[in-house]
């Protein structure tokens, strides 16, 4: 009989030490945040400061000799973000409600970590618009466990919410009114299409009933509310402070990075002395230097940031002239793997740069992110970006007097040599928060 044996295997695995990790972290960071991080930095590393800090206030004493000396902490991120949300007392939002009920559930800790991450991921719509699979990844969390809890919040108040689209909130309102049986709930979740198209024969062939009932139906489906996050207050906004800047005098187009905000860090020199000393134990001199050395890193970290940001934003400036000075949709078709290859970055490092980052434009404040788009190409071989597309639709959809569906918009792009397909369509639509014909 074989017995069990351990046999080593060698294999390449990568690690991120905390000074990468660090590094990644800042890169993400939009202003306000990385303003609240510096300054949390700041009061955990004695050796930082603040250039607004008395140069030696922080080393002063015989009390930063002593290795018991408690390192100050700061206050959590809940409370330093406090700036970033104006709310009003009127209305409450539809997060705000939600973790109201959620705080009256039997969930555990973990699972309420997971479900106060979800509900901030959901729109003022009552939309889900981030993956189960991209929340298991982001909370290091089994996809089952999110599955789980994200079951919970979909009964939960308003009838319809979590929801990942249209289809799926209002199967949710009739599951949740225990009508799961009823031909409304069949021709939703077999006839979505159809429906969408005004196939009524159709749907009546394939639930098998008449088209009588298919329009008793359709009465009760119409009675549903596609937006079920919309009747709560939409007055919670974020003060978005832009992380570049961008100009134009002369004809010249300046870049600058906003740093008005952001604490200037620097290196209190006062260590030296300590080190110097020779009445200091080995032990707080290791101390210093293990201080020191992430001090130095977090500098050094912060400044690749602010480089590895403007080098990006140099090269978006460059191919998108038109939509920053002019108007957005006329963005120009680009990807992340194009600024990638420009600035001999990492994809990933271009992406995390991007995120949740914003420009001040003669067009006002804009996402950087609303300057990428997909690449669509014209009958005669012209370029035209996914922004173009999106603009084009949206005029089609608020010009037309009667609800056009998807097909019929995408045939009139046609007409215009733009050959995109019906669900290229209903992509854009879904995306600029229009909903389809049906329900318009």
């Amino acid at each position: 009989m074989n017995k069990p044996r351990l046999i080593p295997k060698a294999a390449q695995k990568l690690l991120l030490t905390p000074q990468i990790r660090q590094a990644i972290t800042l890169l993400e960071l939009p202003l306000q945040k990385l303003k609240v991080y510096l300054e949390q930095e700041v009061a955990n590393n004695p050796l930082l400061q603040s250039s607004k800090e008395d140069l030696l206030a922080s080393l002063q004493g015989k009390a930063m000799y002593n290795l018991s000396t408690p390192i100050p902490t700061s206050t959590s991120y809940e409370e330093n973000e406090s700036f970033l949300l104006a709310q009003t007392d009127k209305v409450p939002s539809l997060h705000d409600y939600l973790s109201q009920q959620l705080r009256i559930s039997n969930l555990n800790a973990e699972e309420l970590a997971i479900a106060e991450e979800i509900i901030s991921c959901i729109d003022n719509y009552g939309y889900l618009r981030i993956s189960p699979e991209s929340l298991s990844e982001r909370l290091n969390s089994p996809i089952e466990r999110i599955s789980d809890v994200l079951s919970i919040i979909k009964n939960l108040d308003p009838s319809g919410v979590g929801a990942k689209d249209l289809q799926e909130c209002l199967l949710i309102q009739l599951k949740n009114k225990g009508k799961t049986q009823s031909p409304s709930y069949q021709i939703l979740d077999r006839c979505f299409k159809e429906l969408t198209k005004k196939k009524y024969g159709l749907i009546a062939k394939k639930i098998k009933i008449t088209e009588a009932e298919v329009q008793s139906a359709i009465a009760e489906i119409k009675r549903l509310n596609p937006r079920p996050g919309s009747n709560f207050s939409q007055e919670v906004s974020i003060r978005v402070t832009p992380d570049v800047v961008i100009n134009k005098k002369k004809g010249k187009i300046e870049i600058t990075l906003n740093q008005k905000t952001l604490p200037r860090i620097q290196i209190n020199n006062s260590y030296r002395e300590i080190l110097r000393d020779s009445e200091v134990s080995n032990e707080t001199k290791q101390f210093v230097k293990k201080y020191l050395c992430n001090a130095l890193w977090l500098i050094k970290a912060a400044n690749q940031r602010n480089q590895n940001i403007l080098k990006v934003v140099r090269e978006i400036v460059k191919i998108q002239k038109r939509a920053l000075f002019q108007d957005v949709s006329l963005a120009r078709p680009l990807t992340l793997k194009d600024i990638a290859q420009k600035t001999d970055l990492h994809l990933s490092t271009v992406g995390r740069i991007v995120m949740n980052k914003y420009a001040s434009t003669p067009q006002g404040t804009i996402r950087l992110k609303e300057l990428f788009s997909a690449e669509y190409h014209s009958q005669n071989g012209v370029s035209i970006s996914g922004k173009n597309i999106a603009a084009k639709i949206k005029n089609i959809t608020v010009s037309s007097t009667n609800p056009l569906t998807d097909q019929k918009i995408a045939d009139m792009l046609q007409k215009e040599g733009i050959c995109i397909s019906r669900r290229t369509v209903a992509k854009y639509r879904n995306k600029l928060r229009i909903p389809p014909s049906f329900f318009r």
